[in-house]
């Protein structure tokens, strides 16, 4: 009897290895939430324990997610075939094995933002821990609580898109739309504006009163930093254009202000970043310039740091290949506004000014 149950013993893990192989799921890392990320590792040996090091490209340290049913997975690696499993008693321990079905062996992924996540045995509701000291290789089964070390980053290390993954990971994200509200919602960062002046002119030589477009422009560098509510990976750019104040009786003077934020990211979510862009500041001015006058027309530009709030809307696409459509709510800080005022000059006969 026991040399049979050996046997059948061995048939379920061949068929039970078999499926995982057949279904050709997607290999993911699994890393600590550290600022230098520490992989979850199988044993180089058949062992049947899990540690807490670098990944090197180690095939034991390289998962597949099996949909399990009721939302959970069997986690399984690559090298060795066997999953991530609780004790089949509550001792507080990880182990390395064939699941057999257990329902310690089943792990939900609790999302914490950012594609970071809690696994949570189905047993227990326990969760998959780091050892508190950094210098601690062991993986633990314990209450999470607000711990940093039982949260985990899931990546993709192969078959992006092309086999399948967790349904709770985001993969791809395309940019859809900004919003932002520059006349309601631009805050003053409390800094000091400087001024520069940009100025045109003519001199009507003539017996004749001429009219005249006046313009001129300057380009600014300006860096600046961004902030959201939660991670992005996509291209955000956008412009504000504002029409602001000019003063002049008698002139017709249009004056644009343009200011941008850009940033690109590649193969990484964030939830910060700088961004350096160029920044146009100008005016065109059409005025009536009397014979033997010269007229100057001169724009005052303050600049000025502000915070602009928006609003990035996105297209998300999950390991199951689903997709949804998220507004992520996000702030543009020490962006340099520009407020300009326009001022035309009228010189006459025998130096004296005249303000139009």
């Amino acid at each position: 009897m026991r040399i049979r149950h050996f046997a059948l013993s061995l048939a379920f893990l061949a068929v039970f290895s078999a499926s995982v192989i057949s279904q050709n799921f997607a290999y993911l890392k699994i890393e600590d939430s550290q600022k230098t990320p520490v992989a979850l590792i199988a044993g180089d040996r058949d062992d049947g324990r899990l540690y807490h090091l670098e990944l090197k490209d180690r095939d034991n340290g390289k998962w597949m997610f099996e949909p399990a049913g009721d939302g959970y997975y069997y986690i399984i690696d690559v090298r060795h075939g066997k999953a991530i499993s609780a004790g089949d008693a509550d001792d507080g321990k990880i182990y390395h094995l064939v699941p057999e079905g257990r329902d310690n062996a089943k792990w939900k992924l609790v999302e914490k933002g950012d594609n970071k996540f809690q696994l949570i045995d189905k047993k227990w509701g326990k969760a998959l821990i780091a050892g508190d000291d950094p210098s601690d290789i062991n993986i633990y089964h314990q209450v999470p609580g607000l711990r940093s070390n039982a949260i985990w980053n899931l990546t993709i290390i192969d078959g992006l898109g092309t086999r399948p993954a967790p349904k709770e990971l985001v993969i791809k994200e395309k940019f859809l739309s900004i919003k932002y509200d520059v006349n309601e919602k631009v805050k003053d960062n409390n800094s000091r504006g400087t001024t520069s002046t940009l100025s045109a002119k003519y001199t009507n030589n003539t017996s004749v009163a001429q009219s005249q477009t006046l313009s001129e422009q300057a380009q600014y560098t300006e860096s600046e930093a961004w902030e959201s509510t939660e991670e992005i990976a996509t291209e955000v750019w956008a412009k504000v254009e504002a029409e602001v104040g000019w003063k002049g009786s008698g002139v017709n003077a249009s004056v644009s202000v343009e200011t941008g934020f850009k940033t690109t990211i590649t193969n990484q979510k964030k939830k910060s970043n700088s961004a350096t862009y160029q920044s146009t500041v100008g005016f065109t001015t059409n005025t009536t310039i009397p014979p033997g006058k010269t007229t100057v027309c001169s724009q005052l530009v303050t600049r000025e740091k502000a915070s602009i709030p928006y609003e990035v809307t996105v297209l998300r696409t999950f390991g199951d290949g689903s997709t949804l459509t998220k507004t992520v709510l996000g702030t543009w800080n020490g962006t340099t506004f520009s407020r300009s005022e326009v001022t035309c000059t009228e010189s006459g006969a025998g130096g004296k000014d005249k303000d139009d």
